[in-house]
């Protein structure tokens, strides 16, 4: 008869016996370290809101289908000429010629992603008063 050899198991430890945290160890060197990830943290939104340059521009194209394409650039000729040659955004590549109707400077990029979306989301009427309304080129 061959006897079954049990399995020796061990006993699960609690978690307070395998971490100790690093602020138990050494408080003063924890808070330090916290102060300089926060003091990091800072001096980078600070730098942030100093670097928030506004040279980024909305813009509306009119597509040779008659449809309408909202786009963001530093560079709004650049940009159009990139449409123009079919090296822009897809949607456009096939709808060529692009003409620029309309376009608001001076934003940073944030507002100009925001800007974007808030012109992608109006009706075409919007979209068309805002062109003969406001910023026309």
């Amino acid at each position: 008869m061959s006897q079954e050899v049990p399995e020796h198991r061990e006993t699960p430890k609690k978690i307070s016996d395998k971490f100790i945290p690093s602020w138990r160890c050494n408080p003063v060197a924890f808070l330090l370290e916290r102060m300089n990830v926060e003091t990091k943290y800072l001096r980078m939104i600070r730098g942030m809101k100093r670097r928030g340059r506004k040279d980024w521009t909305v813009y509306i194209l009119r597509c040779g289908d008659g449809s309408l394409y909202t786009g963001v650039a530093k560079d709004v000729r650049a940009r159009v000429k990139q449409h123009s040659e079919g090296r822009g955004a897809t949607y456009t590549r096939t709808r060529l010629p692009v003409k620029l109707l309309y376009q608001q400077e001076g934003l940073t990029h944030s507002k100009a992603l925001i800007r974007e979306a808030q012109i992608k989301g109006m009706p075409r009427s919007k979209k068309e008063e805002i062109i003969l309304n406001e910023h026309c080129t």
